[in-house]
């Protein structure tokens, strides 16, 4: 096993889930997500779920500091996790990211590199560790991902020769590999098919007692499967920002949704 990293001012096993207070979020002068306020517990899943627009994987590049990437992007409010704000002035932007890991919609593999070096390319760029130890991190990390048994014995094979659901599983297998605390993951199952969806599910129900997971899903099954908490977003008009309308118990978001809107959504009568 390799030690976690956690971010400045908190110890590994001080986790405490991710706040957002009264978060919004601009493209220039457009604002895309207004007073968002969330609190996804530690080491559960958190689902966001809601229609296209309403800016679901925009909260999450603002979690893990991706959105100022964005030229004329900008954040407005608060992104605390594990008690330490993650736009703190003199905290760096790559220390936030190899502590808050992110899975995409699609798997990105990087296409020139070997099974094994997409395993541990994150180690290699995050910290300083002795290659004896790589392998051993590769092994540890293709486990987690459910990974491991298929590819074991072609680990120096072309990244991708793999299948889009074990590309995908690569991918959360390279996030995970520096041991992160969050994981982010932005609609991971949208490009795979049945079984490899069911598998990436499975992986995510499995890795929950060690991460705190926040994922985007428009699949409401899906998120019933995997989630603990459920977070609905929606927007009223076209244009406007999306807001956050409801938040509980996935059980409460599915069966006895409070909100109107949440209920319309939810059994399918709004898309």
């Amino acid at each position: 096993m390799f030690a976690a990293h956690p971010l400045p001012g908190r110890e590994a096993d001080q986790v405490d889930g991710l706040s957002i207070d009264r978060l919004s979020a601009w493209f220039g002068r457009h604002k895309v997500v207004e007073d968002m306020r969330l609190r996804a517990p530690s080491r559960k899943v958190t689902a966001l779920i809601g229609p296209s627009g309403c800016g679901k994987s925009t909260v999450l590049r603002c979690v893990n500091r991706m959105h100022e990437l964005v030229p004329g992007a900008r954040v407005q409010g608060g992104v605390h996790f594990g008690g330490v704000d993650v736009y703190a002035p003199d905290l760096d932007a790559g220390s936030v990211r190899s502590e808050i890991g992110m899975v995409f919609q699609r798997p990105n593999p990087f296409p020139t590199k070997s099974i094994y070096e997409n395993a541990i390319i994150g180690v290699r760029i995050a910290r300083t560790t002795p290659r004896g130890r790589l392998m051993e991190i590769a092994e540890t990390a293709l486990s987690r991902a459910q990974l491991w048994d298929e590819v074991k014995d072609r680990l120096h094979k072309p990244a991708v020769s793999l299948s889009g659901g074990q590309q995908q599983r690569l991918c959360i297998a390279r996030a995970i590999a520096v041991d992160p605390s969050l994981l982010l993951m932005d609609e991971p199952c949208s490009a795979l098919d049945p079984i490899a969806t069911f598998k990436i599910e499975e992986l995510i129900r499995a890795i929950a007692d060690r991460y705190t997971v926040v994922i985007v899903t428009h699949n409401m099954h899906q998120a019933t499967r995997v989630s603990d908490y459920t977070g609905f977003m929606t927007i009223e008009n076209a244009g406007d920002p999306g807001r956050l309308v409801e938040f509980g118990a996935t059980t409460q978001i599915f069966g006895a949704p409070v909100n109107p809107a949440t209920e319309a959504y939810v059994s399918g009568r709004v898309g």
